[in-house]
């Protein structure tokens, strides 16, 4: 499945602002204190859920699995096990997390843009 331009760049935007708020989060706040959802949105009004993301706001479908997620096809949509955005759901740290985003990020990188047609 292909990825159009502008979801490309607003995902990969997505994932810059939340890795650049996680490093922020590393630096000055306890692990445990700070390691959930609400510290990141709570310090850019996004998290990692679905809510933020272009491609969910795009693709979520109720009891689909998402399928036609851009994601889904190469094995890195969020109801895969191993795949980077499980990964960050399921870290352990703030590093760990930033591990796995960047990876999150990579993919979206590779992922195919569709041509627009008009």
């Amino acid at each position: 499945m292909l990825i159009t331009r502008e979801e490309k760049k607003e995902s990969l935007r997505h994932y810059w602002r939340m890795r650049k708020c996680a490093k922020g989060l590393t630096e000055w706040d306890d692990y445990y204190s700070s390691w959930n959802m609400n510290a990141m949105e709570n310090a850019i009004g996004e998290n990692w859920e679905g809510e933020f993301c272009i491609l969910c706001k795009n693709y979520f479908n109720w009891g689909s699995d998402c399928i036609d997620c851009p994601l889904t096809p190469v094995g890195c949509g969020c109801n895969d096990d191993d795949s980077p955005w499980h990964n960050m759901s399921a870290a352990h740290s703030w590093p760990e997390w930033i591990e796995a985003a960047t990876e999150m990020a990579r993919v979206i990188m590779r992922l195919e843009v569709r041509e627009e047609e008009g």
